[in-house]
């Protein structure tokens, strides 16, 4: 891991594990489609070759190399929409369905701008291909808590 450049999914779930006690799986399985979405621009080949693991060779050689980079996002999305499906209900596919062993809900919205604020603290977010400031962070957030994409 010390070798490795992660990057704002990363920064968000760090972010969002030190404010609300959120799993870093948890996060990392919610932020990083949107990780991948706030970087097509920057690194929409290296997201595209994803696909080959993630969906397997027949997919990756039957969808046009410039169809791969959404492909995978969605594929990642599928992924926590079967998690949700097979758990009943207990994976989270957006922030606001994480809740702690009471039920409670562990990610408040109105704690959103104060967790866009905390980025900065994260070195996470110095690797990210495209800039990443407080200012870019929220309305992502606000995606990623209701579970709507980000529509690149």
């Amino acid at each position: 891991m010390s070798n490795a450049i992660v990057g704002m999914a990363h920064n968000l779930g760090h972010t969002v594990g030190a404010l609300c006690h959120v799993p870093h799986g948890v996060a990392m399985s919610i932020f990083l489609p949107y990780g991948l979405e706030y970087n097509l621009d920057k690194a929409a080949e290296v997201i595209g070759e994803l696909l080959f693991p993630l969906a397997g060779p027949e997919v990756f050689h039957a969808t046009a190399k410039k169809e791969r980079p959404a492909k995978v996002i969605a594929h990642l999305r599928q992924m926590n929409e079967a998690l949700h499906a097979a758990t009943q209900g207990k994976h989270p596919r957006c922030l606001k369905e994480i809740t702690g062993r009471d039920g409670a809900q562990l990610v408040p919205r109105a704690l959103l701008p104060t967790i866009a604020e905390a980025i900065m603290l994260d070195g996470a977010r110095l690797t990210n291909p495209e800039e990443f400031l407080p200012a870019d962070a929220l309305p992502v957030l606000e995606r990623a808590w209701e579970g709507t994409p980000l529509g690149h």
